[in-house]
């Protein structure tokens, strides 16, 4: 299949040649328009900026006169809503506005500014030293399934320590967290859910008992407490976080078809090899390049937080880039998350010149620390005459996949690990998660056959759509 420069950014790099729908999308690019590049920043609730009307619309017009086109705002710290939610209980931050719903607000204000909006939940951690001394109340994840309670769900470490992560190799740990994505994009008018440490805190943790049983129960030649070191039970956790991730895109999929899925992806030390030695890979089980090529999220925005001034960070950092711009993502977006909180403004500039060269974007780290030292905003109120020519377009997230005319498979009720199957215009197989669901994301349109063991049925998939199937455990 011929291939064609892909015009996003400033990337030169070549990709697989798409159907027609996506040279669209280009086309004004193409027509010597401005190129399209993720041009965005994180703003966290860790200060009070998105706490108040005028703090909101404060902060999307410093974004929009910094021609940015993106703003990742966070909407839950640790599983405490920002916004209106079912499935979360509401922020106790004696900051937050009475009766101000966070994205009811911000959203009609950057589409006003031309700003897409990704709202970023960090859907593992469930404490922060900020709730010291806070109630967070009977609802909250930490109190109905934290240390010492009747069901926990936080991982531990070999020697049975607790700590305060979600772990996911636990059911009702995938439940909760594709639940509270999902309502997102179903009940707010957002470009893309950004999902926030999706990994494990360290490879010493993950040991919950559930998980465990799990995995011994799939091998019973298994060790009764592996070594952390075990290949086999590396590769365990790290398809946990695959599963939850698969999991995740289709219940976003089906919520909104038009809601992206973009991910705060895990960069630590530097990459001199391949990425299976990286600590991304081996402590904290998070395979993103292997989700951003199958299509189990939309758009990676690997966190390249290095000091410029250090030869050995700034050496880890173009590691980092080179790798990035070669990268197969099947038309997906890769942009640069910037450390613009370790750096000076001439620092970041560096860095993000270099950044934009290699990938589809950058995306500083963040508005309320754009500089480590110097005013606030002193970074942002320079590119637009340092960095940037002109105001650009974001690129539409779902291009890629609306461009392939494909469908989603959600396959349901079977047994935990049990192998399910699928043949029509191809085969693929996957292990059924926690749930006992199995995904199967970007098939073709048609009549598929889906098996496992003895019981089949045949599903027909629809462009855009996700079809859910049940087959008796």
């Amino acid at each position: 299949e011929p291939q064609r420069t892909r015009l996003v950014g400033g990337r030169a790099a070549l990709g697989a040649a798409l159907p027609g729908r996506l040279d669209e999308h280009y086309a004004e690019a193409r027509a010597g328009g401005p190129e399209a590049e993720l041009r965005g920043m994180w703003v966290h609730l860790f200060d009070d900026s998105l706490k108040t009307r005028g703090g909101i619309h404060g902060m999307l017009d410093v974004a929009a006169a910094a021609d940015l086109n993106t703003v990742v705002v966070q909407v839950a710290r640790r599983h405490d809503a920002y916004y209106r939610s079912e499935e979360l209980p509401r922020t106790v931050d004696p900051a937050m506005s009475t009766n101000l719903d966070l994205l009811d607000e911000l959203i009609p204000a950057a589409r006003d500014r031309g700003l897409d909006v990704h709202a970023w939940v960090s859907v593992l951690p469930t404490t922060h030293p900020y709730y010291d001394g806070l109630d967070v109340g009977e609802d909250h994840v930490r109190t109905r399934h934290g240390p010492g309670s009747d069901e926990p769900w936080t991982t531990r470490r070999r020697d049975g320590t607790s700590g305060d992560y979600l772990d996911p190799g636990v059911p009702g740990v995938q439940d909760h967290v594709a639940a509270v994505l999902a309502e997102l994009a179903r009940d707010y008018d957002v470009d893309a859910v950004h999902v926030d440490y999706l990994r494990y805190e360290g490879e010493e943790w993950g040991y919950h008992p559930t998980s465990l049983d799990r995995f011994r129960a799939r091998d019973p030649q298994a060790a009764p407490m592996p070594d952390v070191g075990d290949p086999a039970w590396q590769a365990w956790r790290r398809q946990q976080t695959e599963d939850l991730a698969r999991r995740v895109f289709l219940e976003v999929a089906e919520a909104d078809p038009d809601a992206a899925v973009s991910l705060a992806a895990s960069t630590m030390g530097g990459i001199p090899g391949s990425f299976e030695a990286t600590r991304a890979y081996r402590d904290v089980f998070q395979d993103w390049p292997g989700w951003l090529r199958d299509g189990l999220i939309d758009a990676a925005m690997p966190m390249n937080y290095f000091r410029e001034d250090i030869p050995e960070q700034r050496t880890w950092l173009d590691q980092w880039l080179r790798f990035e711009g070669g990268l197969e993502t099947g038309g997906r977006v890769l942009a640069v998350g910037q450390g613009s909180y370790l750096n000076t403004p001439e620092g970041s500039l560096a860095q993000l010149e270099r950044a934009r060269a290699a990938t589809d974007g950058v995306v500083l780290y963040s508005y309320q620390q754009d500089t480590r030292a110097g005013q606030p905003r002193e970074l942002l109120a320079t590119l637009p005459t340092r960095l940037f020519d002109a105001p650009a377009p974001a690129p539409d997230l779902t291009a890629a996949r609306a461009a392939e005319d494909k469908g989603h498979l959600q396959v349901e009720g079977v047994a935990d690990g049990a192998e399910v199957h699928v043949r029509g215009a191809g085969e693929r197989s996957v292990a059924a998660d926690a749930t006992g669901r199995a995904g199967f994301p970007l098939l073709e349109e048609g009549a598929w056959e889906v098996t496992v063991g003895e019981a089949s049925t045949t599903v027909t998939i629809r462009a855009g759509q996700v079809t859910r199937a049940a087959l008796p455990r």
